[in-house]
């Protein structure tokens, strides 16, 4: 009932359809009888041990040799004990974000992804463990058929008739693991460029700040006049002193010409005074 045709073309292929009046597509096919079996396992409890390691170049290095990282692989180490390399799928479902019950996806299925981190301080002395991150990833590849599924038939099973078929369909979680990482190192080189540039953008701050104020705002005239102080040619200022060191000399000049005036005809005064007296001392005798 579920095969519409219109033509023999849309029924199956090589099988002798044929396409019915009520438009019905009539082949042979499977009879969906019996019982179906379910088993259920406590997958939830299930540990895995998982081997992880990354390696950085000798870029970070200096010229050395490449830096590599890795969890213990000797022993499990369950997580989240420090250098864990083992845990339960349950662990990793509540690692999830946000975290993802068992119960909610053991009959459907779910695929997650699981990643290792490893971000290291290359130059440093601490060891670098890594951290673990998950996220389910079924509902990106369709949201309308969530889970993770597959089947396979098998015909004649054990001594049932080989015109029987037995299909069988498996669920569970499926998990992709990756390692990614960031490798840091100090170099020397790079804080010298850093604070040199920074240095340089910093002069430059005022310099674009006096270039806007001066010709972009309206105010520009006022900041102007607040800004510069204009003071008088150097020329003039050096001419103007020479100017008034000559007045200078020429009044000194004329202040000592008077006093030589002055004390000439002091000297005349005091010659005609000696003179009316001696002559008044001439006539007493």
């Amino acid at each position: 009932m579920t095969m519409q045709c219109r033509t023999i073309d849309d029924c199956s292929k090589d099988v002798g359809a044929e396409c019915t009046g009520n438009r019905f597509c009539k082949e042979p096919s499977w009879c969906d009888e019996g019982r179906t079996s379910v088993y259920k396992l406590d997958s939830d409890k299930a540990q895995m041990w998982v081997k992880s390691s990354i390696q950085f170049s000798k870029q970070l290095t200096g010229g050395h040799e490449p830096v590599l990282y890795a969890n213990d692989m000797t022993r499990p180490i369950l997580y989240p004990a420090p250098n864990f390399n083992t845990f339960s799928v349950r662990d990793v479902l509540q690692a999830c974000d946000p975290p993802v019950q068992f119960e909610e996806v053991s009959e459907l299925g779910a695929a997650i992804e699981v990643q290792f981190i490893w971000n290291c301080q290359v130059d440093g002395v601490r060891p670098c463990e890594p951290i673990l991150k998950a996220r389910r990833i079924d509902p990106l590849f369709d949201s309308q058929h969530i889970g993770f599924s597959f089947s396979h038939p098998e015909y004649g099973v054990g001594d049932q008739d080989p015109d029987t078929r037995t299909k069988f369909t498996r669920s569970g979680i499926r998990f992709y693991f990756r390692t990614v990482g960031t490798g840091k190192a100090v170099d020397p080189g790079e804080i010298i460029f850093k604070l040199s540039t920074g240095g340089a953008l910093i002069g430059f701050a005022p310099i674009i700040a006096d270039v806007i104020m001066l010709n972009c705002f309206k105010l520009s005239q006022k900041y102007r006049a607040r800004k510069y102080e204009v003071t008088e040619d150097i020329g003039d200022y050096f001419e103007g002193r020479e100017q008034k060191e000559q007045s200078m000399k020429e009044m000194a000049q004329d202040l000592m010409g008077e006093e030589e005036d002055e004390d000439d005809e002091y000297d005349d005064e005091e010659h005609a005074w000696l003179r009316r007296f001696q002559e008044d001392n001439d006539d007493d005798e």
